[in-house]
């Protein structure tokens, strides 16, 4: 299985723990986000990761040399000249690289025990081209899904501004994304953006292709990416089974 651990941030919402490292190396209960990303990830049968670093690639690069991959194939993006953000940052991987089948998508600051495994069997059986793991939360933005789970529009919530990718709809269904999606192999030839962009904007403008959430409202969540989050993404961590260091 392959995928795609988005490691390439600023981290400004961590500062001053990113004022000498990446996000992505922050640690929690003595292990790193990345590192328990990338054993999370194995435990569920991932064994290729495509990694994108900016923010002090080199540590990254250092840090994974150290550990010998955690014997898993490990191929990094360099976005060192240019952050290109998710869509940018996803679109280099997939004309890079061009990895063979379905493309999980998973933020490094993202703390979850979200069965991969059953994410992926969701995905396949719903002959979607992309799936976007969901969960009704508060958020400051909502993506909007009608009847049949398929992605609508989008939401501001605090700006009451709204977004459609279809014809507008009353009935809709507002869930929260999660940082946590899985590309077919269609994708790459979708992303027409260029330079840096939002993933989202090329869910939104794309209408040709199938793209659905899955809901997972009995899963727990923690966006590990800031001061007042960190303890709850400890203790989670704590809970979750993890492949062990080869």
């Amino acid at each position: 299985m392959n995928a795609m651990i988005l490691a390439a941030g600023l981290g400004t919402r961590l500062r001053p723990l990113t004022n000498d490292r990446p996000k992505a190396l922050v640690e929690l209960n003595g292990i790193s986000l990345l590192e328990f990303t990338i054993r999370r990830l194995a435990f569920f049968g991932v064994d290729t990761f495509y990694i994108n670093v900016h923010h002090y690639a080199d540590k990254v690069e250092a840090f994974l040399k150290s550990n010998k991959n955690f014997g898993h194939q490990i191929i990094l993006s360099d976005e060192r000249e240019e952050l290109l953000e998710t869509g940018g940052g996803i679109k280099k991987v997939l004309l890079d690289h061009k990895p063979k089948g379905d493309l999980l998508i998973y933020n490094t600051d993202i703390v979850s025990d979200l069965n991969i495994k059953e994410f992926m069997a969701q995905h396949k059986s719903s002959g979607a081209h992309a799936s976007l793991s969901v969960k009704k939360r508060n958020s400051s933005r909502h993506l909007l899904f009608n009847e049949n789970h398929e992605l609508a529009g989008w939401k501001h919530n605090e700006k009451n501004q709204y977004r459609w990718r279809i014809k507008p709809i009353k009935d809709y269904n507002a869930l929260a994304f999660s940082g946590i999606h899985i590309l077919g192999s269609e994708f790459t030839n979708a992303i027409t953006q260029e330079g840096k962009f939002s993933i989202i904007e090329t869910y939104l403008n794309n209408k040709d292709l199938l793209i659905k959430g899955v809901e997972h409202s009995n899963w727990q969540f923690v966006d590990a990416g800031k001061h007042e989050t960190l303890e709850a993404a400890a203790a989670l961590m704590k809970e979750l089974e993890i492949a062990s260091h080869e």
